[in-house]
């Protein structure tokens, strides 16, 4: 099919389905107030509350209000400090960085990874590895990023993004359909990049994919198939 035939020649993965439908400054005014909260208490890395963390809310609300007011330095400084306590601050941070970086056609993804989004969405993904959802929305972040610009793919791969990317298909991927996708995607992307694809190869990441996608089939995921033979071929 042509759109399989535009991913191998290597044009940009853009995802569609859930991400899409959420590119605008509304919908992450709308996130301020959604009902995936963890209380205002601190995590392990595990994801489990330990004790109280009255900084939670105020991390939160900082990223929302960086976001909406174009303060891309405070979305990303204030992820840095709290993804690391919290699992929710981790995945919205991981979630406003998805979303900034399709805006615009891609013009904020410069001004993101100059200040750190990478390196702060590899070390949310890090710091909460069983939480699909913080693993989904942080390949999310990972490919939305490096779609289709060499330099910010390098980046992402000497930041550790194909290994993260190769232990979360490996670990979540067949078990989970948004990680599957998100992740799948993910993996396509950085294996545009020479090192990226030979890294996401020692990662196990060809064995990966084959068997996320064998665990999706006929459940109506058109995506994970598809960019699951883009990032194949890429990988071969």
């Amino acid at each position: 099919p042509k759109m399989v035939q535009e991913l191998v020649r290597g044009q940009g993965i853009r995802m569609r389905a859930a991400v899409t439908t959420l590119l605008s400054l509304v919908a992450l005014t709308r996130f301020g107030h959604s009902a995936d909260s963890d209380g205002g208490q601190c995590e392990s890395g595990a994801g489990k509350a330990t004790s109280r963390d009255d900084r939670i809310p105020g991390w939160k609300t900082a990223m929302f209000e960086g976001a909406n007011n174009g303060s891309l330095h405070l979305v990303v400084d204030t992820m840095k400090a709290g993804a690391e306590h919290s699992r929710l601050v981790a995945f919205q941070g991981c979630r406003i960085v998805t979303l900034l970086a399709q805006l615009e056609g891609g013009a904020k993804r410069d001004d993101l990874c100059v200040l750190g989004a990478i390196p702060a969405v590899t070390s949310a993904m890090g710091a909460h590895k069983p939480s699909a959802k913080v693993q989904a929305m942080g390949c999310a972040a990972m490919q939305a990023l490096a779609d289709g610009n060499a330099n910010h793919t390098e980046a992402t791969v000497r930041s550790g993004g194909a290994e993260v990317v190769g232990w979360v298909m490996a670990h979540l991927g067949p078990y989970n359909d948004r990680v599957a996708e998100y992740c799948i995607a993910a993996t396509a992307s950085l294996s545009m990049d020479a090192t990226g694809a030979a890294r996401l190869g020692n990662a196990g990441a060809v064995e990966s994919v084959v068997e996320t996608m064998r665990a999706h089939i006929g459940k109506g995921k058109v995506d994970i198939q598809l960019f699951g033979c883009a990032a194949l071929q890429r990988l071969a």
